[in-house]
């Protein structure tokens, strides 16, 4: 804080004190640079009630933050993705879940988003699980037409940028549709390949 701010209030200091364990705790699984960041709205940073050892026994939340965002950059500063939820949880077994998690993407192959009702991260371990229906929209460049891809459920691993799954998954844009069972996906080389099951009809 500058000599010439004005003194922060005691819960904002409380939010700031803990900012450092909301980084790491959360999602320990980033590889790169991370800013933590809010909507414009407060954040709200909410502390479970009970003890260390009965939060640690029942395994709930020890602290949760409501409409939270992450912003990962490169190594020029850049920014390279973002992760956003209306409620991100952190247990005492360093395990966290986000509710309607939203990750973008902004790479060099073009930028995407995926989406997701429910995401799971556990301990160290470099990967998001996304479940509950997991929608991911993007394209290559401005000059090609959007892809849709769906599946139930996916693995993302943030920090390489990779996403996989053993889930049918349809793929749609304008001029074909895919069926296959298994996918995974560089998402920074724009670059898919099929496990199975594979069906493709072109559109006129």
């Amino acid at each position: 804080m500058s000599e010439t701010q004005k003194p922060t209030t005691t819960s904002q200091l409380d939010i700031a004190r803990r900012l450092p364990d909301v980084r790491w705790g959360l999602l320990p699984i980033l590889l790169v640079p991370v800013i933590v960041s809010f909507w414009p709205q407060s954040p709200v940073l909410v502390t479970a009630q009970e003890s260390p050892e009965v939060a640690m026994a029942s395994n709930l939340p020890d602290y949760y933050l409501r409409d939270a965002k992450m912003s990962a950059l490169d190594d020029y500063g850049q920014l390279r993705y973002q992760i956003r939820a209306d409620v991100m949880r952190h247990y005492p077994d360093q395990s966290a879940d986000a509710q309607k998690l939203v990750m973008d993407y902004f790479g060099p192959q073009g930028r995407w988003r995926m989406t997701a009702p429910q995401a799971n991260a556990y301990g160290d371990r470099n990967e998001l699980l996304l479940s509950g229906g997991v929608l991911a929209k993007g394209r290559s460049s401005t000059r090609h037409p959007e892809t849709v891809m769906r599946m139930a459920t996916a693995r993302i691993l943030p920090g390489e940028m990779q996403l996989d799954t053993n889930d049918p998954v349809r793929i749609d844009n304008p001029s074909r549709k895919v069926r296959a069972t298994g996918m995974t996906m560089d998402i920074e080389k724009n670059v898919v390949k099929l496990k199975k099951n594979v069906r493709v009809r072109h559109e006129p």
